[in-house]
């Protein structure tokens, strides 16, 4: 299994943005995106959709701050959360990040595991 891990949403997120992105990656194969939201910072819009999404699990780390410190923790937690769950693999990325795949027969998964 393959899951993805995005720091601390804030600013001007819109859910078309995060829809297209869900789409996207769970279309390559990851099995679920790990967002973390800070606690002033996200939108509650954003926070409201990740929360009904199937896709997204929002993670709220008491530490997290919207810079690059938090973002060191985030990658730290994210590689904890993700081993403890049972993920083989686990990327970091941005949200306005995507991974760019030759659409071959094989899924990250897939790929990751020949």
């Amino acid at each position: 299994r393959v899951a993805i891990c995005n720091p601390t949403l804030y600013g001007n997120v819109t859910l078309a943005a995060l829809d297209k992105y869900a789409r996207y990656h769970r279309g390559l194969g990851f099995a679920e995106a790990f967002v973390y939201v800070g606690k002033g910072s996200t939108p509650r819009h954003a926070k409201e959709y990740l929360r009904r999404s199937p896709f997204f699990r929002p993670v709220l780390h008491p530490h997290m701050v919207g810079n690059e410190h938090g973002q060191d923790r985030a990658i730290r937690h994210c590689h904890n959360l993700t081993r403890m769950l049972g993920y083989d693999w686990a990327m970091f990325s941005d949200l306005d990040e995507f991974v760019q795949w030759n659409r071959s027969a094989l899924s990250v998964g897939e790929w990751l595991a020949a």
